[in-house]
């Protein structure tokens, strides 16, 4: 697990739509549907031809760990953001047995680095290093 998630080559870059913001004591989940199936597909274990709603049906909870939702809150982000917005984004979409494991590295909005990748995902690396449960 803690491999997989601590390798950058593990986080696909994706534009979502903002649905909700749920902010935490120390971390945060950002709710998004993306705009193609091929997307939607491996953040529900299944292929695309599997999915039989609409796109804006298929919604995917994001999390933000707790350093990078001090970053966010510092740079501005969630005074800005809002429900509907459009974002890119890096997260991983990786389902190991029973779990989901979809941390996001960055967030670029309206051409503004809120959270770069290099920070977001040694915060990752960080969190995991915390909790044995990762290693």
């Amino acid at each position: 697990m803690y491999d997989y998630l601590s390798d950058a080559d593990h986080y696909k870059t994706y534009t979502a739509t903002v649905v909700d913001i749920k902010r935490e004591s120390q971390s945060a989940v950002l709710y998004v549907i993306f705009s193609s199936k091929t997307e939607i597909a491996p953040f529900y274990g299944v292929s695309e031809d599997e999915l039989d709603k609409d796109c804006s049906e298929y919604i995917v909870r994001l999390e933000i760990v707790s350093e990078n939702d001090r970053i966010l809150c510092e740079n501005g982000f969630y005074d800005i953001i809002k429900v509907g917005d459009r974002l890119q984004l890096q997260a991983s979409d990786w389902i190991y047995q029973d779990g989901e494991f979809f941390y996001i590295s960055s967030i670029v909005y309206d051409d503004i680095v809120y959270l770069d990748e290099a920070d977001g995902l040694e915060n990752i690396v960080e969190m995991m290093k915390k909790n044995k449960s990762f290693l």
